[in-house]
Parts: C-alpha cells; sequence; structure tokens
C-alpha cells in the first residue's frame, strides 16, 4: 500500500499545533569536502566556511542556529572538531584541549551539541592511551566552550553519541568481544586459532548527562547494533540491528532500565538512514525493505507501538537514490541526498527541489527551533 498524503497531512497538523519555528537554513559540504556550504533552500548557498585545509565535515547547528559544528581532517592525521561561526569575521574555535598525548595521536569525532547549548558531546579518538596499542574510542563531553574531554565511557569501544531531545540522556553503542562460536552447535563448530582476533559487536548504552545512571540496553547474542536515533518525545530509541553485514532489520527500544527491545522490520535489507517524523513515525533510506529491491524511503507509522505496516514515502516525482532524509522543526519539508543532489521536498505538496551547487554525499542539517534569524547572527 502506498501511503503519502494522508499521512503527510497529519504530520503538518500536528506540527503546526506545536508551533515549530525556525529551519530557515541548512549546512552541508561540498562534494570535495574542502568547506561548508549554508544553503537557504529557496536560494541556494548563501554562503562558505573553510576551517583549513583538508577534509570537512559537518555535525550540526549550535541551538541558537548561529554557528555549526564541524570536524576537520587534515592529511595523514587525525579529525579535530571545530565550532564555526556564520560570522565570517569571527575564527573557527577548536572545541577541545588535551595534552595527555602528542597532538598525532589523538582527535575529535561526531560532536553533537545538547539541546541546550550547555555541553558538546563527541567520540575521542586516542592512540596509544595508556601505551596500549589499539586505537581507543571513548564517548566524552566538554563545555560549549571548549576545554578538556571528561568521558562518559570507560571500554574504549564507544562510538555515535546521540543525545535525547531534553538532553537529560546520551544514547551510544558500545563494542565487546564474543565468542566467534556462541551458539553453534558443538559438532558444527570449527576450531578458532588461539591468536585469531575477536570478533568485536556492537550494543546500545545510555548514560545520563550528569552521570548519575548508565544501563545496557540490548544484549544481541551475535550481530551489532547502530545508529541510534531518538523520537521526539525522548522515551524510545530506535536503531539498526545487524545479526550479520548487510542484513539490516530496525527494531526499537524505551528508555528504561530492562526494557525490552522489539523488532519493527523483519526482512533484511540494507538501512542507510533513518529519522523520526514529529508525529512518532518512522522515515527510513533502505533497500531491501517491503520485498522490493530498489532503493527507496519508506514510512513506517506509530513506530513507537511497534507497528509494522510500511509504505513507500513517495514525492510527486521520482527520488532516485535518496539517503540522509531530516525534516525541518516544523516537518513540513525533508531534506535529502538523491544521488549527489542536495534537495528539499514540501511534504504537502510532494514537490521536489534541487539546491544547485550543493552536490555532494554527506549529511544536510536543518537550523533548529529557536535559531536567530540570519541576519542576527552577522
Amino acid at each position: 500500500m502506498r501511503l503519502f498524503s494522508a499521512l503527510m497531512l497529519l504530520v503538518i497538523t500536528l506540527c503546526g499545533s506545536a508551533g515549530a519555528q525556525s529551519g530557515d537554513r541548512l549546512a552541508t559540504t561540498d562534494a570535495s569536502q574542502s568547506a561548508i556550504l549554508i544553503l537557504d533552500p529557496d536560494q541556494g548557498i548563501i554562503d562558505t566556511r573553510v576551517i583549513g585545509t583538508g577534509f570537512h565535515t559537518v555535525w550540526g547547528f549550535a541551538p541558537d542556529g548561529c554557528s555549526v559544528l564541524a570536524t576537520l581532517t587534515q592529511a595523514d592525521g587525525l579529525p579535530r572538531a571545530y565550532i564555526v561561526p556564520l560570522d565570517a569575521s569571527r575564527p573557527p574555535i577548536e572545541i577541545v584541549t588535551y595534552d595527555e598525548l602528542p597532538a598525532s595521536q589523538w582527535g575529535v569525532w561526531e560532536p553533537v551539541w545538547s539541546p541546550d547549548g550547555s555541553r558538546i558531546a563527541f567520540t575521542l579518538i586516542r592512540d596509544g592511551l595508556d601505551g596500549e596499542p589499539e586505537r581507543a574510542y571513548h564517548v566524552a563531553w566538554t563545555p560549549a566552550s571548549g576545554g578538556t574531554p571528561v568521558a562518559y565511557s570507560v571500554t574504549g569501544r564507544e562510538h555515535s553519541p546521540q543525545w535525547s531531545p531534553d538532553g537529560a540522556w546520551l544514547a551510544y553503542v558500545s563494542y565487546d568481544p564474543r565468542d566467534p562460536l556462541e551458539g553453534t552447535p558443538e559438532p558444527e563448530r570449527t576450531p578458532v586459532p588461539d591468536d585469531a582476533d575477536p570478533i568485536m559487536e556492537a550494543d546500545l548504552w545510555v548514560v545520563a548527562a550528569d552521570a548519575s545512571a548508565k544501563y545496557r540496553l540490548t544484549a544481541f547474542p551475535e550481530g551489532s547494533v547502530r545508529a541510534p536515533r531518538w523520537s521526539p518525545d525522548g522515551e524510545t530509541i530506535a536503531f539498526t540491528y545487524s545479526p550479520s553485514p548487510s542484513n539490516d532489520t530496525y527494531w526499537a527500544v524505551s528508555n528504561t532500565p530492562h526494557a525490552r527491545p522489539y523488532q519493527i522490520t523483519f526482512a533484511y535489507g540494507l538501512s542507510l538512514d533513518q529519522t523520526w517524523t514529529p508525529d512518532r513515525s518512522l522515515l527510513v533510506s533502505a533497500r531491501g525493505i517491503g520485498g522490493e529491491t530498489s532503493h527507496r524511503l519508506w514510512m513506517i507509522p506509530n513506530a513507537v507501538n511497534g507497528e509494522t505496516s510500511i509504505t513507500v514515502f513517495e514525492p510527486a516525482q521520482d527520488i532516485p537514490y535518496p539517503d540522509y532524509p531530516a525534516f525541518d522543526p516544523s516537518g513540513t519539508r525533508l531534506a535529502l541526498r538523491s544521488g549527489y543532489r542536495a534537495m528539499v521536498i514540501d511534504v504537502e505538496s510532494g514537490s521536489a527541489t534541487t539546491i544547485a551547487g550543493a552536490e555532494g554525499n554527506m549529511p544536510i542539517y536543518w537550523s533548529p527551533v529557536g535559531a536567530a534569524p540570519l541576519e542576527d547572527c552577522r
């Protein structure tokens, strides 16, 4: 069944009643990742910012909408994180100060601003930590003004921090070694060399912003969790679970100790990304869902209740190879990549507009609710 207009009208009605404002600009990078692009959904590129020489990656806007979080990865180096003001007269500000290792042995990835703007969480990358040969990855944070990182996690195998909408919790994934023979019947077991590397697979965790509580939300016997996404009310976390590589299914779990994860889709597909609509449906970019082999956008209504009916999200024109879907705060527009094109879809009409000059293969971010007008940022 293909459902678009009725469901999207519901989204618009709910969003309009909430009075969400902003979403007047977007941020991404150019195709070469050598610059940050600030976009107007109607006018195209309105500004560019450059941190330095190297690969730029945008991670989202500040809560006031007047700066973006970005990382710069220079040749043969680890990435560093910066606050990049939209006011070109103000220089980028490096977030993390760290002197426990040489500058070449640490970096910052996946920075995310807390909703109230007080903290920035990220993955701290360290080589040679405590003399260990393995690279360590810790979910950590600093005040928004920057400083020395404070670690939330301890194993050194944590990634993908995501704040809850109220900023009270941080979801992330943590990798642990697993027995490659676990669950295999004894007669079918093949001996594993003693020096074989363990299989590392990830589960979902949450930690309170003040570090007062931390608990594990999934405990799959095999396979990995990735891409945690909070529902708009902050009560549920959707994620992708893969029992084996490229065999992806969508699941969700309540943010409650000992909660039981529930499965949303059952057929294996290839998941690229997912996002929540304001009415708590899940929009996913995937191939192989719903019995089709093509790469489409799919709407899963009422995903917080374990709904398994799936419909094609079908705008008025064909959108080949859609990826990185992101709704504006009002839910009336959807930004995405179609191939390498940056596009904005009007949800009510289904019409799509290509943003000229913004070709690339990186995510696109909307300015948040409460963002200042662009002229007030300069």
